[in-house]
C-alpha cells in the first residue's frame, strides 16, 4: 500500500460518512480554508540558518530561541559537547507534541501518528531539498521508536556543518 493509500485506510475509520472512493471527500467535507493554510505551515515549514546550521522553525519564535541558546553556548565556559549533536537536538521533532489536543479514536492514534511522520519525512525532505539545493539532509523516523511516540530527524550531511567560532567541545 502506498502511504496515501494507508493514510485513507485511518482516515476511512474515523470518517465513516466520507466516501472512501474520493480520499479528497476527507479533506473537503472535514476542514476548511484555514485549517488548510494552518497545516501548511506544518507541512512546508520555515526553514532558517544560524551559524551555518539549517533548522526547521515551526513555531513564532524558534529560531530566536536557537539563535539566544548558542549564543550563550558558546559565551559559557563551560564543555558545549559537539556541536553536531546540539543542531540535531533543535532537529528532532515528536509527532505527538506537534498538536495541543488529539481528537479521540485511539484504536487507531498510534497508527496515524507514525503516517504522519512518514508524510513529513517526506515533505520536510522536500523542503529543505528546495530550499538549499547545495545541501544534503538526513530526514528520517528516529529508530528505535521510544515512550514519545515517533519522531523525525533531521541532520544535515553536506557540507559537514562548520563549528561556530567560539565553540568548546
Amino acid at each position: 500500500m502506498t502511504l496515501n493509500q494507508r493514510i485513507d485506510t485511518i482516515l476511512g475509520s474515523v470518517f465513516r460518512d466520507a466516501d472512501p472512493s474520493n480520499s479528497f471527500a476527507y479533506f473537503e467535507k472535514n476542514s476548511n480554508l484555514y485549517t488548510a493554510l494552518a497545516l501548511g505551515r506544518l507541512f512546508w515549514a520555515d526553514v532558517t540558518v544560524i551559524h551555518e546550521a539549517v533548522f526547521l522553525v515551526l513555531r513564532e519564535g524558534d529560531a530566536r530561541e536557537v539563535d539566544s541558546r548558542i549564543t550563550a553556548q558558546i559565551k559559557s565556559a563551560s564543555d558545549n559537547g559537539q556541536w553536531r549533536d546540539f543542531v540535531d537536538s533543535f532537529n528532532r521533532f515528536e509527532v505527538r507534541h506537534l498538536f495541543l489536543s488529539w481528537s479521540g479514536f485511539p484504536e487507531v492514534s498510534s497508527e496515524a501518528e507514525f503516517l504522519l511522520a512518514e508524510l513529513l519525512v517526506e515533505v520536510w525532505s522536500a523542503r529543505l531539498s528546495s530550499a538549499f539545493p547545495d545541501r544534503e539532509f538526513s530526514v528520517r523516523m528516529e529508530e528505535p521508536v521510544g515512550e514519545e511516540g515517533p519522531c523525525v530527524l533531521i541532520s544535515q550531511i553536506r557540507p559537514p556543518l562548520a563549528v561556530p567560532e567560539g565553540w568548546t567541545k
